[in-house]
């Protein structure tokens, strides 16, 4: 993925050379003892160095070479073969036609491209996103085989390749646009080895984000290492650059019928544990620090990566460390379309603690994914935040991350040849971002433009700076209301049978309904009561104090706004809390009589009402958030 640029070492001079000698024999004139290395600039005593200068000519000069096709070097028929040997196979219905008219640096010099010609098979798909989901999983699990890390100058040649880097936020392949739209079969540049595993996110109520921002069942997340990780100890090359590691996330959430996937691309910085922080540099697990959607364009970054792989994607966006989010809110996961998406300027996805604990093997770089066993299938992953708005007051004040939800794991890590090969995530580059706001919001795009034209903030904005401002402890959704009383109604609910707008029927077993549609009413107060089987909501006027509670075994009561903690527990327990009878406790009267827990019993309204956080501990409630 784009944002994982690396931790690049320099290429050596050779493969400069061999570029330079293709360039040459095609008319261009090319200096080619630029060599970023002083040691191999061979032969060109005199002769002044610039740097990546060497670099830029090259790419420059692959652009503007054009050739004119020799008939006689057309191959047309259902598979042809690149002229740098790569096989090409077209779709029915299309034919392979093979020509010299592009540069291609990763044909080893050779000029020779293939492309499948004549109308292609329809891609429209028009299943549900589960059963997208499962086309998709059955191709990455039918080759549990990883493709492995490319060389460092396959990488580096195809990192300065301008197409390459475009295609990177271009609609790709296939129903569901998930394919690489390149050519094919394909290398990732980087991250060749990772997991793959299906997760699905679980988002808050105070969430105001639209599309899959609202619901994203189906998702597959690619979790990799930038590049082969290599100690000083490992070899000559590791101990002029040790490569650490650099955890980097792909997330891919499907929608219904025809509309596209949704992607992310998320990092921790761009040269990973290799700076930031201190201590880190011979970590292998991928769960140390928070992932975001942008990463600093650090001075201190290593000169591979800074000086030669970044710039080549700062050709086309300025800002290319930074990755926008608008895909997830561009339309719902039943494939309906936003008209005013509404999307924050970053993501902070926070791992669980304890997956930090899991084993690793430090060459082994899908070790740790592996020992993710069964045991977190169901379980959250990662606590979601998001940043509205840039940081405009920095240094002081905050950037004010807010949890909006958390991912689940849905099954275990796998690794995949179709997915290290084929499977494509989507980027939207920040200027594509920037379009995006200003369509909907000219306001929040003015803003976000005054902080991304200042080059200081471009330098430090990412996961390590919005690390200091998320809780020490891993949060998940607070409930946004809590139980008070089950087979009970308020009786002076302030309409009844739909009378009002204080009364309406949301539908049966949609709890959830209930509670937006007594929020959206401003002058309801906090209690309210549903009947989960005839779907029928009300509300209590906030001008009445308190829900004045009467029996019936099809309805109950439930209070807006209410979440407690071991701290609630221990305060209603002290020794000035309330006491039943002047002498029992709360946690007396549960653990005496399960006052909480039995609806049936003749003081279970009373202790309800005044012992809240406790019943709701006892009771298993969402309003109670352990460990808070």
């Amino acid at each position: 993925m784009l944002i994982a640029v690396l931790a690049l070492v320099v290429m050596p001079c050779s493969s400069f050379r061999k570029m330079a000698l293709d360039l040459e024999s095609k008319g261009a004139s090319v200096d080619y003892c630029n060599c970023p290395v002083a040691s191999q600039r061979v032969g060109c005593a005199g002769k002044s160095h610039a740097g990546d200068a060497m670099v830029e000519q090259l790419a420059t000069l692959a652009e503007d070479i054009q050739l004119t096709t020799n008939a006689s070097e057309l191959e047309e028929g259902p598979s042809c073969r690149k002229f740098c040997g790569t096989p090409l196979g077209c779709p029915d219905g299309m034919r392979c036609k093979s020509t010299w008219t592009d540069y291609r640096q990763d044909c080893g010099g050779g000029c020779g491209e293939c492309k499948c010609i004549g109308a292609p098979p329809s891609t429209s798909f028009q299943g549900p996103a589960s059963e997208k989901m499962t086309n998709i999983w059955k191709k990455i699990t039918a080759d549990t085989r990883s493709h492995g890390f490319v060389g460092l100058p396959t990488t580096g040649v195809a990192g300065i390749d301008k197409a390459y880097v475009a295609h990177m936020g271009e609609k790709g392949l296939g129903p569901g646009a998930d394919e690489w739209p390149g050519r094919n079969p394909h290398e990732k540049i980087t991250h060749g080895i990772a997991g793959h595993a299906k997760a699905h996110f679980e988002w808050c109520n105070n969430n105001p984000y639209t599309g899959m921002f609202q619901k994203a069942d189906e998702c597959i997340i690619r979790i990799a290492n930038a590049l082969e990780p290599v100690t000083s100890k490992d070899s000559l090359l590791g101990a002029l650059n040790p490569t650490t590691y650099n955890p980097n996330m792909g997330i891919k959430c499907f929608r219904d019928g025809e509309a596209d996937s949704a992607n992310l691309e998320m990092i921790w910085e761009i040269d990973g544990y290799n700076v930031l922080p201190e201590g880190l540099k011979n970590s292998c697990s991928y769960f140390e620090k928070p992932y975001a959607n942008h990463c600093g364009r650090r001075d201190d970054i290593n000169f591979g990566a800074k000086d030669i792989f970044i710039p080549s994607f700062e050709r086309l966006d300025d800002r290319a460390m930074w990755l926008g989010v608008s895909q997830f809110a561009e339309a719902d996961q039943a494939g309906n379309r936003e008209n005013k998406p509404n999307f924050p300027f970053a993501l902070i996805l926070q791992p669980h603690p304890d997956l930090n604990k899991i084993p690793c093997k430090f060459h082994d770089v899908m070790s740790q994914l592996h020992n993710i066993d069964a045991s977190w299938v169901g379980r959250d992953i990662f606590s979601i935040y998001a940043v509205h708005d840039p940081w405009m007051s920095r240094p002081s004040g905050s950037p004010e991350p807010v949890r909006i939800g958390t991912m689940k794991l849905d099954s275990q890590f796998t690794t995949s040849y179709y997915a290290d090969t084929k499977l494509f995530f989507r980027h939207t580059f920040f200027h594509k971002e920037l379009d995006k706001l200003e369509e909907v919001d000219s306001g929040r795009a003015a803003k976000w433009k005054r902080y991304s034209s200042n080059f200081e903030n471009y330098k430090a904005d990412g996961a390590y700076w919005y690390e200091p401002f998320l809780p020490k402890t891993f949060e998940t959704c607070q409930a946004a209301y809590a139980l008070v009383a089950s087979n009970h109604y308020c009786s002076n609910r302030g309409g009844v049978g739909g009378n009002n707008k204080f009364s309406k029927n949301v539908g049966a077993d949609n709890l959830e309904a209930c509670y937006k549609y007594v929020s959206s009413v401003g002058e309801c107060g906090p209690f309210f009561d549903y009947g989960t089987t005839d779907g029928w909501c009300d509300c209590v006027k906030a001008t009445d104090s308190n829900c004045i509670q009467a029996h019936s075994g099809a309805y109950a009561v439930y209070k807006k706004g209410e979440v407690y903690t071991e701290a609630d527990v221990t305060k209603e327990n002290s020794a000035s809390g309330w006491k039943m009878w002047g002498t029992h406790g709360c946690q007396q009267m549960e653990d005496g009589w399960n006052v909480c827990t039995n609806d049936a019993d003749i003081n279970h309204l009373t202790v309800m009402n005044n012992c809240p956080a406790t019943c709701a501990k006892a009771r298993g409630a969402t309003s109670f958030q352990a460990g808070l």
